[in-house]
């Protein structure tokens, strides 16, 4: 009697463990690993778009998915993937772009930093076009030319430039300047962009292909831009008044050194 005691007993003991494994709260599973972002730079990833067999998953984790509701489609990406980008017509009264609705993004970070790659195609409207590649919509921020908390954008004969409380460019290819010929040069090609800015010193850096093209640390004068709110839920807009495609999309909480920069750019396709 006492050994059938002592084996019901150690049952009621095992099944009472098992039962409070079960109870335990799931393990928590740290951002050390993220497809085509260095593992240095994971933990840092706040959003990031591959466009992954024509997904619009938000690939960081952290379910900032984007929605498509206009013109805007999978296309072929920088290495000839099939639905590995996403293409935008904003052309002869078309509507094309992708968007977050309601995000924080950046949480309140000090710093971040955009890296993506972008290939423009129009060859209708002249350089005076304000075309959008990313931004962040607080919907009450409109001062040249910056559009909402934040915009990467082409503009004054496609080169691209980065404004928050200040503003930095893509460097000239052409010397003397030809607007028409700086257009031809960006025309149907890709180029990797990454932007970086700092809330703390005001600094914003601009790099197109790995090369550092401006940097400029303080705010605009007068100061009617300098609402560096970043923590603020707003829309995440990618691809507005753009004719192109845009790939790899990564939006980090931190800003990314030149050494990284190149890190990313050289990585690689992201498609799956």
């Amino acid at each position: 009697m006492r050994l059938s005691f002592v084996f019901v007993g150690f049952i009621v003991v095992l099944l009472g463990f098992e039962s409070c494994k079960k109870d335990e709260a799931p393990p928590v599973v740290l951002k050390s690993n993220i497809p085509c972002i260095p593992n240095s730079l994971a933990a840092s990833v706040v959003a990031f778009y591959p466009f992954s067999s024509g997904s619009m998953n938000d690939f960081s984790g952290n379910n900032r998915h984007l929605e498509n509701t206009t013109d805007a489609f999978p296309s072929s990406d920088r290495n000839g993937n099939q639905n590995c980008a996403f293409e935008f017509n904003n052309l002869n009264g078309s509507e094309s772009y992708l968007i977050n609705r309601n995000t924080d993004l950046i949480g309140g970070a000090q710093n971040y930093s955009i890296s993506f790659w972008y290939n423009s195609m129009d060859s209708v409207n002249d350089g005076g076009d304000y075309q959008i590649l990313v931004r962040k919509e607080d919907r009450t921020e409109h001062c040249y030319p910056k559009v909402g908390e934040f915009t990467v954008a082409l503009y004054d004969c496609r080169k691209a430039l980065f404004s928050s409380v200040n503003s930095v460019w893509d460097k000239n290819n052409v010397t003397p300047t030809s607007c028409q010929d700086e257009m031809d040069l960006r025309f149907n090609s890709w180029h990797h962009l990454a932007v970086s800015f700092s809330v703390l010193n005001l600094n914003a850096k601009i790099y197109r292909d790995g090369i550092l093209q401006e940097s400029e640390t303080g705010a605009y004068v007068p100061n009617f831009c300098n609402d560096v709110t970043l923590s603020g839920v707003s829309d995440l807009v990618l691809g507005e008044n753009f004719t192109g495609k845009i790939d790899d999309v990564v939006i980090f909480n931190k800003r990314i050194n030149a050494q990284e920069v190149n890190a990313i750019m050289l990585m690689g396709s992201c498609c799956e």
